[in-house]
């Protein structure tokens, strides 16, 4: 199994998936890797794992893609960046448009197009790249808001006019397409699915 998902997301299923999954079948080994969402998807289609879960800007022949939920990802900087001290109100977009952007290698063109900018000055491929990046000063950079929290509550990170600037990455499943996958690999893309489904009920009765 592959996984592109912070620890931090109570949101996430993952950890209630493995956690039913291992008291339903306690013999089964699993084998975990943490790695970007172009890797995951080589790994599944060459039959080095059975399943991926992660953010896939584009389905590949070969491989199925079953849904599973949805992250927010909102626009953070620094507290020694020039906007800090605008950043809760209102910041025009032809603002933001003249900052240096730290993007993510896989999704940037998401990013690029809602803050009007034909390139970012720096692309990474993981979480952790982007923070430390927007955590310099130099950048702004989308993160998603469990992630960033830490920072923001020790005032070293600020979300930039959040009602305005939000993205979202959806959370799949893939198996590689043709034929049947074995059964313990289907029973846990249930409790994944599952999993999901009960956090998402739990998030929207908690609004």
């Amino acid at each position: 199994m592959l996984l592109a998902d912070p620890l931090t997301d109570k949101y996430s299923p993952l950890p209630a998936a493995i956690r039913e999954f291992g008291q339903m079948a306690p013999e089964v080994r699993l084998h975990v890797q943490i790695e970007t969402p172009g890797s995951m998807e080589q790994h599944v289609l060459d039959g080095r794992l059975h399943l991926a879960v992660g953010p896939f800007p584009a389905q590949i022949a070969g491989l199925d893609y079953l849904p599973l939920y949805r992250e927010e990802q909102g626009l953070y900087c620094a507290s020694t960046h020039p906007l800090h001290e605008r950043a809760s109100g209102r910041v025009p977009v032809s603002l933001l448009s003249k900052q240096r952007l730290a993007a993510r290698a896989y999704l940037g063109s998401q990013e690029l197009k809602l803050l009007r900018m034909s390139e970012a000055a720096a692309s990474v491929d993981n979480v952790e790249g982007r923070a430390m990046l927007i955590l310099s000063g130099n950048y702004i950079g989308f993160l998603p808001p469990h992630y960033a929290q830490p920072w923001v509550d020790s005032g070293l990170l600020t979300r930039i006019d959040p009602e305005h600037y939000v993205t979202h990455l959806d959370f799949q499943i893939i198996t590689r397409k043709g034929g049947e996958s074995a059964r313990v690999v289907q029973a846990f893309c249930n409790q994944l699915r599952t999993a999901a489904k009960k956090v998402s009920r739990a998030t929207q009765s908690g609004k």
